[in-house]
């Protein structure tokens, strides 16, 4: 019961923090990274409390809140560097599914229809096109599209399109070597965290999304280092002068189970 209490709590929080949360960060703090700073704050401040109140042992918090915490500081790093790469009037294309809920709040008053698209889901693969289609439209205009690694693998062969049209498309994809809104549903399906679920964990092998990326004309690197990622992305930019550029970064964290049990 503690553990089911433990996981509702944090899926609510996971999802508060893209809503209600973002809006009102985004309304009373204008500057993105005092934005970042300030939703951190409220997250960990939450999961303490959450951690004080388990009074049965701690394993649901190691379970759910540490992981959810732990991927937190990667993401926040991710974003918080992406959007201070992108310029006010550039565009940005969302398909960042699980790694991409605070991207939101790093927007602060950019999240605008003409300056940010987005989709809720149930159409993988659908960032990649649509970042080559608004760069076909206005060639003139900066695009980024931000991609989670298994949503990119469903319209990579975009690639293809903005290579042969010299279309200067970036996207940054966020690798988690899985689909990870896949396996939060089945762990609130079948209350296991792990199972023996095929397909996915898109390791052994690991595919290499550098490859698959230059092998459709792009040009693409890998960041390994957080440190490293504000000049990545601005390298990244630079690639985009001559056609689609390609960044792959690697991120860590659990997304809270999404549902609940069928019994």
């Amino acid at each position: 019961m503690v553990a089911y209490v433990v996981r509702a709590l944090s899926g609510a929080l996971y999802g508060l923090t893209s809503d209600g949360a973002g809006a009102v960060f985004s309304s009373l703090v204008r500057d993105p990274e005092k934005q970042l700073f300030w939703h951190s704050l409220f997250i960990i401040m939450t999961m303490l409390a959450v951690a004080r109140g388990v009074r049965h042992g701690l394993e649901p918090v190691v379970r759910y809140a540490v992981p959810l915490m732990l991927g937190l500081t990667v993401v926040l790093m991710i974003y918080s560097s992406s959007v201070g790469a992108v310029d006010p009037e550039d565009l940005l294309v969302d398909e960042a599914l699980t790694t991409g809920r605070w991207l939101r709040t790093a927007l602060g008053g950019r999240n605008t229809p003409r300056n940010w698209l987005a989709h809720r889901g149930s159409a993988l693969g659908w960032g990649l096109p649509a970042a080559v289609g608004a760069k076909l439209a206005d060639a003139s205009r900066r695009v980024m599209c931000l991609h989670g690694d298994g949503s990119f693998l469903f319209g990579v062969h975009a690639l293809w399109t903005a290579a042969r049209e010299r279309l200067g498309v970036v996207v940054v994809v966020a690798d988690n070597s899985g689909y990870e809104i896949l396996r939060a549903g089945l762990e609130g399906l079948t209350g296991r965290s792990d199972g023996d679920w095929p397909g996915l964990a898109l390791t052994h092998p690991t595919i290499d999304l550098v490859a698959i990326s230059r092998g459709f004309g792009a040009s693409a690197e890998r960041v390994e280092h957080r440190d490293e990622l504000p000049d990545a992305l601005a390298d990244v930019w630079r690639r985009a002068a001559s056609g689609p550029a390609v960044l792959v970064v690697p991120v860590t964290g659990r997304t809270p189970a999404v549902g609940y049990p069928m019994n």
